[in-house]
């Protein structure tokens, strides 16, 4: 039950291009578990009034389609943020060739103050066009004088607001994107899992108005092996 719904993954070239971040270092009341790998704000979905979703295991399904070049999903989620009237993601990947695909994906949300877009790709560098990032010297993307938690730490404003933003730190901000602009990740194989040592890359494209974009980083859970840090898009309107 992690406060995941509407969570897109990506699967491509025999990697998770998309990953969900995993199990946590610890479970029970270990604050980087609570406050960021399963929050909302570390998958990929929306986070709404900069609050947490309700726990929820079933939404409704609204549509279902695949043939040999597109495959179809359409689901409503209506529990998950009582202040809306709508939250609902429509996704069709459409077959490019025998290797490449692209999605478009809309996600419709009515209701609430603020909506927030959130999406990471797989270990490795980003790159963007569209955007002209500034970086914030101090702080989270939670705010300039909201510090990242320490390991096992439990802070003030994890128990006070609880969202997760104080996990994402080396931000980028765009205060004036344009209505169009594109994020790309040059995808690490990091467990060596691939034969072919082409390059893999995740790109995003975002069309409409946005108040604000930024860049920032977020961390895995630190097992063995994992990668040290992902980088997330955050679009704020």
């Amino acid at each position: 039950a992690h406060n995941d719904t509407l969570n897109l993954g990506v699967f491509a070239h025999g990697l998770d291009l998309a990953p969900d971040l995993g199990y946590p270092e610890r479970t029970g009341r270990w604050p980087k578990r609570l406050n960021w790998t399963s929050n909302t704000v570390s998958h990929n979905t929306v986070v709404v009034d900069g609050q947490p979703q309700e726990p929820q295991w079933v939404s409704c399904p609204k549509g279902f389609d695949e043939t040999n070049h597109v495959k179809f999903i359409d689901v409503e989620a209506p529990r998950v943020y009582p202040e809306t009237e709508q939250y609902r993601r429509t996704t069709a990947m459409i077959r490019i060739d025998e290797v490449d695909s692209y999605t478009v994906d809309f996600f419709r949300v009515e209701g609430g103050d603020d909506h927030l877009f959130s999406f990471h790709g797989a270990e490795g560098p980003v790159s963007s066009s569209g955007l002209h990032l500034k970086s914030q010297e101090t702080g989270t993307y939670a705010g300039k004088d909201v510090p990242k938690p320490q390991r096992g730490e439990n802070t003030e404003f994890n128990q006070d607001v609880g969202n997760g933003f104080n996990y994402l730190y080396n931000v980028k901000r765009d205060e004036e994107p344009n209505e169009k602009f594109s994020v790309d990740w040059s995808v690490v194989d990091t467990w060596d899992v691939r034969d072919d040592d082409s390059d893999a890359h995740l790109r995003l494209t975002m069309l409409g108005e946005m108040d604000d974009v930024a860049v920032a980083n977020g961390d895995p859970p630190q097992e063995p092996e994992s990668p040290d840090t992902l980088k997330y898009l955050l679009a704020h309107r």
